[in-house]
């Protein structure tokens, strides 16, 4: 299941950083955490894998001009049928039935009515006086009196000191008979000294804060490191109560890894040719990107080994500083660069299986990045001067890519790699960019069921447009049913830059992570539950990962010699969609035929109420829809 963090209009980059890095000790690796816009929770079915939607602080009335109709229809059914809504500052702003926002520069003032309501009385605010637009100037350490938190070692009230600026308070919250107060303002009258307030609606959870309980006393001079461990029993209280699993144990949260250098392999002539030609400044050895400053270090000399500690950069930088990222890749001594990477990924394995594969090398192994996707498509001058086939793979993603606006943690256990085709301008009516995610997921699906004798009934499938699903059993052994969950996303990006199309293939495969979603070394232990006389080994990324461009680097020529129509009766071999019965966003209902050769179209014929089709066959781009397994509902994607 999904932590969703709202990243749109209105939202203060700062805390949705913070909001990040809070939660991500409690919830990862039990949830994934992506951000999303105004448009995935309008079009989206996300709904379905949600646990927990979160709105941080910013200005509430950037929220109310982005949201319409649906969006507020969307979240108070999600809510109402057992899902949950944390509301940060202007996130409790936002879910108040009414705001009343006075400033003495009375053009400052914010007063209205909300509409999710989830608290039905005023949200009211500033609390404290000093408060200024854009500034800490009205920032402060509040005291907060909080209830009896589940596990806390005191019988009596907690006290501790919050981030505040600008928050309000839940007057007169005791009045409504579902709010329950978690924590008040010690030095605010009792009306308006409700500070964080939870409430059950229907099936589901809110908590509303007029404090930052998401800001931590590092790099903080409002805060105080003494308050940090009652700050983060106050997080996992706050969590427990909206319904999510956490750790037992809070000190024993693993802490949000930092980014680390990254290491090119192989090292031989053509990689330092490459090398030398990235650096853009050959004094300090940098090139400067659109996103990223790259920093390039030569490790040939063994008194000079590269760093092993993190990079001086947070990993959420591109999130809340002005000033751009570094990324640093080392080369220039293959056995010193495998010595520092062979724990995270050993490439001496790797290239004995990748063999003369063309895909898959050079290849940057990361054991920390932020996104793979990002280190190409969002640096041009980067990305223009490496070839087909390169490679960057990462043990773990602070902020992975997915399409439209979708990110998330991609944590320890997850293959997640992007690689490099370039298309020249001539190929471009006989490559069309659709096709490459349909050779991807094929790639991926062969990959695991031929990973080595005995993989072949691996249940892993094909799900339109570019997923990869397992079929797992659910129930007792004589009424079994079969559920299908997502094991693999695919993604592809485009540059256009000097003639050549620049595509960035992206994606990652559940291997050994431990949730939320089904893994391969999970399947590998039903399978070998269910045959005992033949136990398999777990994947190991190395093998599985040259699998897959082996198979790639197949399709990708068989694409080019003899077109999309030599490979389709493969791909529906392990498709999910053959003659499907689906549901269209107008309201129809319609049967999938199959894809086109040419363009990937998704071909379907409409059905009336007898479900007889009439008229003529229509067709869906892969690019602009989505499709939701469990609703069958092919819906538009922006």
């Amino acid at each position: 299941m999904n932590v969703l963090i709202y990243n749109g209009n209105g939202v203060s980059k700062a805390c949705l950083s913070r909001t990040f890095q809070c939660l991500f000790p409690f919830v990862v690796p039990q949830y994934s955490m992506r951000f999303v816009d105004a448009c995935t929770l309008e079009h989206d079915p996300w709904p379905s894998n949600t646990s927990l939607l979160i709105i941080p602080g910013g200005r509430d009335l950037g929220y109310c001009g982005s949201f319409n109709d649906l969006i507020y229809r969307n979240i108070t059914d999600f809510v109402r049928r057992g899902g949950s809504y944390l509301g940060l500052c202007a996130g409790g702003y936002f879910a108040s039935a009414n705001v009343e926002f006075r400033m003495p520069d009375k053009d400052l003032n914010v007063i209205g009515s909300r509409k999710l309501q989830f608290f039905p009385g005023t949200c009211a605010g500033p609390t404290f006086s000093g408060f200024a637009y854009d500034s800490e100037e009205g920032a402060r350490a509040a005291p907060l009196a909080l209830e009896q938190m589940e596990g806390s070692n005191s019988a009596t009230t907690t006290t501790t000191r919050i981030y505040y600026n600008g928050g309000g308070s839940f007057v007169n919250a005791e009045a409504y008979p579902k709010v329950r107060v978690v924590a008040r303002y010690a030095e605010v009258e009792k009306e308006r000294s409700a500070a964080i307030i939870y409430i059950p609606i229907g099936k589901g959870h809110v908590v509303l804060t007029g404090v930052h309980p998401e800001f931590g006393a590092d790099g903080n001079n409002t805060l105080d490191e003494h308050d940090e461990p009652v700050r983060l029993e106050l997080i996992a209280h706050m969590l427990k109560l909206l319904g999510l699993r956490i750790p037992k144990n809070i000190s024993e949260c693993c802490v949000q890894p930092k980014v680390t250098d990254q290491y090119l392999f192989p090292c031989n002539e053509s990689t330092s040719w490459l090398f030398n030609w990235f650096k853009e400044d050959k004094i300090h050895n940098t090139l400067c990107d659109k996103t990223y400053d790259f920093h390039f270090k030569d490790v040939s000399d063994r008194h000079t080994l590269p760093n092993a500690s993190p990079s001086n950069h947070d990993s959420n930088d591109d999130l809340n500083q002005e000033t751009k990222p570094s990324v640093s890749i080392c080369s220039g001594n293959e056995e010193i660069e495998y010595e520092h990477t062979k724990s995270h990924f050993d490439y001496k394995l790797y290239q004995k299986n990748l063999k003369d594969c063309h895909f898959g090398s050079p290849i940057l192994i990361s054991p920390v990045i932020r996104s793979t996707q990002t280190l190409f498509d969002s640096n041009p001058k980067f990305l223009e001067r490496l070839p087909t086939g390169f490679t960057a793979f990462a043990n773990y993603q602070t902020a992975g890519r997915g399409r439209g606006q979708n990110m998330w943690v991609s944590p320890y256990g997850v293959l997640a790699f992007s690689f490099i085709v370039n298309v020249p301008s001539e190929n471009f009516s006989t490559t069309p960019v659709a096709l490459f995610q349909y050779l991807m997921a094929l790639s991926v699906v062969n990959g695991v069921r031929n990973y080595a004798p005995g993989y072949e009934d691996i249940p892993v499938f094909i799900k339109w447009p570019n997923d990869v699903y397992a079929s797992v059993s659910e129930g007792e052994s004589l009424h079994q049913e079969k559920r299908y969950t997502k094991l693999s996303g695919i993604i592809v990006t485009s540059t256009y830059e000097n003639d050549v199309l620049h595509l960035v293939i992206g994606c990652g495969v559940n291997v050994s992570n431990l949730g939320p979603t089904i893994s391969l070394n999970t399947l590998v232990d039903e399978w070998n539950k269910q045959h005992p006389e033949s136990p398999l080994e777990y994947f190991r990324f190395e093998i599985l990962l040259a699998k897959i461009f082996n198979y790639f680097e197949h399709y990708y020529y068989t694409l080019l010699r003899d077109g999309f129509a030599r490979i389709l009766p493969e791909y529906y071999q392990y498709w999910l969609h053959n003659k499907q019965i689906v549901n269209l966003q107008s309201g129809e209902k319609a049967r999938i035929k199959g894809i086109t050769s040419d363009f990937g179209l998704l071909i379907a014929e409409l059905l009336n109420h007898s479900g007889v089709a009439y008229g003529n066959s229509i067709y869906l781009q892969p690019d602009g829809n989505s499709f939701d397994l469990m609703k069958n509902l092919i819906t538009k994607k922006t």
